[in-house]
């Protein structure tokens, strides 16, 4: 007994120091932390945006709404209380019940994925901590909420909560995701959207019902249930819910700069997107250039759904406006540079002066078409951009292969699917479209000698003691040679200068462009203008979002929308013309081997200009054959035929070589035709003969 009772106080004694211990190490960790009710308010309420001159952007700060718990109906709150925390009412901020569970599910599944966290752990965390998984981290959220619980009653903190969780798509708050995703109050959701909005708090990358349907559905389920079974719904009620499909009335406005600025702040956050709550971020936002952007894009009297983007030289966002958000769409001809051109380029398979044949042609039963049916002939691979012939692009992306032109698209930020991996690439087919904002960025390649760097608009983020959070650090990755890009550059230029983007012609700017329109017979649907100078590039889209027609095309509106923009940018300045890099110089070929043969031949150097063609080239890649006819000319062949006193000499001869005829008789000598006074003429006849005399022809 005495041994018994001598262990029994050693034990009490080794708990009593581990208890002790813990307490003491509860209270060093915690002691410098405590509940700071002005933080209890939303991510976007506490956020600041400066531009790039670092003045604050007031009207962009957004407020969320707030809505208050008395005026939603139970079913709302208690859909979030049913699936977050169904002893909200009756723990005092902690739920021992819950921990334990999950606790002993982690140990047994080895997935350590519960949590066991209460609504009131869960508005600490978001608003006071990081999203840090430590001991130190869950024992400092520990003590905030006993503070939590003990200032604010249960609906204060439930409404709280719920003004201020996260929902995806960059809302925040209950009421704007009410809005946004049923265009209603969120004191007038039914059952199933409570439910719907109640289970996507979880995981909002997953449970989103735009872009995971299925998930929502399930999740929105099994939310009712719970609800069922803990009695805040009838059985009746669930089920009609639970038959009931996903309704949404997407209520999406104009969107602008903010907008962007926000989406890339819940990218930077990742798994959390309270990590930057209370915070100062610094943009490339240019407010001259927003104006300017507005001006020319809100004031065009075209009826439709327009999007519109500056960017500047390092690819960050300058100016933004949208009706439509960055949606993907179809685009076109605008892929063409970025898809086929330079790729072709790139791998040697051809240059910006390669002849083309512009034909009818069908590729194993794929058939485009030129627009209006117009086919030209031979062209030129920079007059066939420019004009924007399909023909030939599909020629040459056949050529070179879909897997090798998805790969450089890939490293343009291009996102595509393995049901592109077909010809109909070459005219911007593809399965899931690409966003203005990353089209308009992947130019960034040709200004910037083949270098790429990604999208975006936040340079860095700042706490309230002005320490640096994050700061963007993008780097440019190489895509194109310099050479490739300036090749296309050029093409781009000849696309201003006489082909589909004339309408940007500027007398202060040197500017690239590329125009796109999709369609069918029936109409358009999207009508672009791709565009850039060596400062800015410049993006406009325009279309329905409902896919309904419209009566313009890419070297219309879109493209006189450009021209404003750069009329005002380059109002009292002149630009720069991209810089040709030293490895490409200007060559002389043979004009009629080019025209006539399809050969780049270079020109011998007694050839005379008229019949030159100087073409750029990368001196690296100059062709090795050279005509030597007007230095060391040759009449290739000449053939005597005679019959009944007529003499029919046939010379074989390029037309720039003069040659004389003579007829010997007897010794003697006379000149009987001179190419030079003579029309060329591949037969010459002689009829002043005489029988019984030998006569001898000297070419």
């Amino acid at each position: 007994m005495n041994r018994f009772l001598k262990f029994s106080l050693i034990a009490l004694f080794i708990l009593i120091i581990l208890v002790s211990g813990a307490f003491f190490y509860f209270f060093l960790v915690t002691s410098p932390f405590n509940l700071e009710t002005e933080k209890l308010i939303s991510v976007q309420n506490g956020v600041e945006i400066y531009s790039k001159n670092n003045e604050k952007l007031d009207v962009f700060v957004q407020k969320t709404p707030v809505v208050k718990i008395d005026s939603l109906k139970n079913h709302t709150v208690n859909a979030f209380i049913a699936v977050e925390d169904k002893r909200f009412y009756n723990h005092k901020g902690i739920d021992y019940k819950a921990i334990s569970r999950a606790f002993i599910k982690n140990l047994t599944t080895f997935s350590f994925k519960e949590g066991g966290s209460t609504i009131s752990q869960q508005l600490i965390k978001n608003t006071h901590l990081s999203n840090e998984k430590t001991l130190k981290r869950k024992l400092i959220e520990i003590k905030l909420t006993k503070q939590l619980e003990k200032k604010f009653s249960k609906n204060q903190i439930l409404e709280t909560y719920l003004n201020t969780i996260y929902f995806g798509k960059n809302l925040y708050g209950i009421e704007n995701a009410s809005n946004y995703y049923f265009s209603k109050s969120a004191t007038e959701l039914s059952i199933s959207e409570s439910a719907i909005l109640a289970g996507i708090v979880k995981a909002p990358s997953q449970y989103l019902p735009t872009n995971n349907y299925e998930k929502c559905l399930n999740r929105r389920n099994v939310v009712l249930k719970l609800m069922q079974e803990q009695g805040y719904i009838s059985t009746t009620d669930y089920e009609n819910a639970k038959n009931s499909k996903i309704d949404l009335k997407l209520n999406e406005k104009a969107y602008d700069f903010n907008s962007l600025c926000l989406i890339e702040l819940n990218q930077i956050s990742k798994d959390n997107p309270y990590l930057f709550s209370n915070c100062k971020i610094y943009t490339s936002f240019d407010d001259k250039l927003q104006e300017i952007l507005e001006t020319a894009t809100i004031n065009n009297s075209e009826k439709c759904d327009k999007s519109a983007v500056v960017l500047d030289k390092n690819n960050r966002i300058c100016a933004y406006y949208s009706t439509t958000n960055n949606i993907n769409r179809q685009i076109g001809s605008t892929i063409k540079p970025l898809a086929v051109f330079a790729p072709a380029i790139e791998e040697n398979l051809i240059n910006e002066h390669t002849l083309i044949l512009d034909e009818k042609t069908d590729f194993n039963g794929y058939a485009p078409s030129n627009y209006n049916g117009k086919y030209h002939g031979y062209v030129s691979a920079k007059t066939a951009l420019a004009k924007s012939l399909n023909i030939p692009s599909v020629k040459i992306l056949n050529s070179l292969g879909v897997a090798k032109s998805k790969n450089y698209l890939i490293k343009m930020d291009i996102d595509l699917t393995n049901d592109d991996s077909n010809l109909s690439l070459a005219l911007g087919g593809t399965k899931q479209g690409v966003s203005l904002l990353d089209l308009t960025g992947a130019y960034d390649v040709f200004k910037n000698e083949g270098f790429h760097k990604k999208v975006g608009c936040i340079e860095k983020i700042v706490d309230k003691n002005g320490n640096i959070l994050y700061k963007n650090e993008t780097l440019s990755k190489r895509v194109f040679s310099p050479e490739t890009a300036y090749f296309v550059c050029d093409m781009l230029k000849e696309t201003v200068n006489n082909g589909t983007a004339k309408r940007l012609q500027n007398k202060n700017a040197v500017i690239y462009a590329k125009t796109g329109t999709v369609g069918n017979s029936k109409g358009n649907t999207d009508a672009y203008c791709v565009s850039f100078t060596d400062e800015y590039s410049v993006g406009v889209w325009l279309g329905n979002a409902d896919n309904s027609y419209i009566k313009v095309t890419g070297g219309t509106t879109p493209t006189v929308i450009s021209a404003d923009i750069y009329e005002d940018i380059y109002k009292n300045k002149i630009s720069k013309e991209i810089s040709m890099p030293e490895n490409i110089k200007i060559i002389s070929f043979d004009k009629f081997e080019y025209e006539n043969n399809k050969k780049f031949v270079l020109a011998d150097e007694n050839c005379p200009e008229s019949e030159k063609i100087d073409l750029i080239f990368d001196k690296n890649k100059i062709p090795n054959e050279k005509s030597s006819k007007y230095s060391n000319p040759k009449i290739k062949d000449a053939i005597l035929q005679y019959n009944n006193f007529l003499t029919k000499i046939n010379i074989t001869s390029d037309k720039f070589i003069n040659f004389l005829i003579y007829k010997r008789e007897n010794l003697k000598e006379e000149l009987i035709y001179d190419s030079n006074e003579n029309e060329f003429n591949n037969t010459i006849i002689d009829e002043n003969l005489n029988g019984n005399t030998v006569y001898e022809y000297l070419v």
